[in-house]
C-alpha cells in the first residue's frame, strides 16, 4: 500500500516574472513570447545585465542594457522594431552611456540604425568617450554603416584624445 504524503500537494513553481520573460524572449528571438511578456506587464524599457553569451564587447559583460539595446545588439531586428512600436525609449543609455544607435553602429546593423533614426534616435549622439556612431562604425570596419549614417546626417566626432586633420568633428 502506497504511503500518502503529509500536507497539501506541492504548489507549481512560480511563473517567470514578466521582465525576465521579456529578456528570455529577446535572447531567443521569440516574437510571440515577447508579445506575451509585454501583455503580462513587462516594460519595454526594462533593463538587465548583458550575459557573456550575448556576444557584446567584453566591456559590456554584466553591464546593464535596455531591452531595445539588447535586441539591437543581438541583431533581432523584428523584436527591436516591436519594442520601438510599443514605445521603447530610443534615447535610453546602457552601461558606459551607450545608446542603441551606438550598439547598432558597433555591430554594423544598418537596418536598425535606419529604424532608430526614424524613431527619433540621434545619429550624432556622443558616447561618454565623446565618439559618435559613425566613428564607432568606421573603427570596426562597417563601411556600409558609415555610408548610411552619413546619408542620415551623421558627423564624425572622434574621442576626446583623437584628432583627424587637426579637428575632432568633421561633417
Amino acid at each position: 500500500m502506497a504511503q500518502q504524503a503529509d500536507g497539501p500537494p506541492a504548489a507549481p513553481p512560480p511563473a517567470e516574472p514578466p521582465d525576465d520573460s521579456l529578456f528570455a524572449a529577446i535572447r531567443a528571438d521569440d516574437f510571440q513570447r515577447l508579445e506575451r511578456a509585454l501583455s503580462e506587464g513587462a516594460s519595454v524599457d526594462s533593463t538587465a545585465a548583458v550575459a557573456a553569451a550575448d556576444g557584446f564587447p567584453e566591456i559590456y559583460t554584466e553591464g546593464i542594457v535596455t531591452a531595445l539595446i539588447l535586441a539591437v545588439g543581438l541583431g533581432h531586428n523584428r523584436i527591436a522594431r516591436l519594442l520601438l512600436e510599443r514605445g521603447a525609449d530610443v534615447h535610453a543609455r546602457a552601461a558606459f552611456g551607450t545608446p542603441a544607435v551606438h550598439i547598432g553602429a558597433y555591430f554594423g546593423n544598418v537596418e536598425m540604425i535606419v529604424a532608430l533614426a526614424a524613431a527619433g534616435g540621434d545619429v550624432n549622439v556622443a558616447w561618454n568617450s565623446g565618439s559618435t556612431p559613425v566613428f564607432i562604425a568606421a573603427l570596426h570596419g562597417h563601411v556600409e554603416t558609415v555610408r548610411v549614417l552619413a546619408k542620415l546626417g551623421a558627423c564624425v566626432k572622434t574621442p576626446n584624445n583623437l584628432f583627424v586633420n587637426g579637428q575632432r568633428t568633421i561633417c
